[in-house]
């Protein structure tokens, strides 16, 4: 291989590792609290799906959205001192973090 070879593959491999964005891998999901330390988040895969439980433990409702790759969970709100759990197809869309207070 000659030199203009070597140079236009590793001008080409640069270009591509450039392109890949560095927030793929996602975030640890449970230091992510709401307004006060009122949310408290868990996220954990199994074979085939991704699951994120969010709990309320104040006396108050707050509001959320699931982060990730692909379309944004939709905004959801939990009134006080209540837990809901989402889950979705784990290849594809992958689990960036919570949005809090998005209502």
């Amino acid at each position: 291989m000659n030199l203009t070879a070597k140079l236009g593959a590793a001008a080409v491999a640069g270009a591509i590792s450039l392109a890949v964005p560095a927030a793929v891998v996602p975030a640890p999901a449970a230091a992510a609290t709401a307004q006060g330390g009122c949310g408290q988040v868990t996220h954990w895969t199994s074979k085939f799906k991704h699951h994120v439980r969010v709990s309320n433990k104040c006396n108050y409702s707050i509001s959320f959205q699931v982060k990730r790759r692909g379309p944004d969970s939709d905004c959801q709100i939990l009134t006080a001192y209540v837990t809901r759990t989402l889950w979705w197809q784990r290849y594809g869309r992958q689990f960036q973090g919570i949005r809090w207070n998005c209502a």
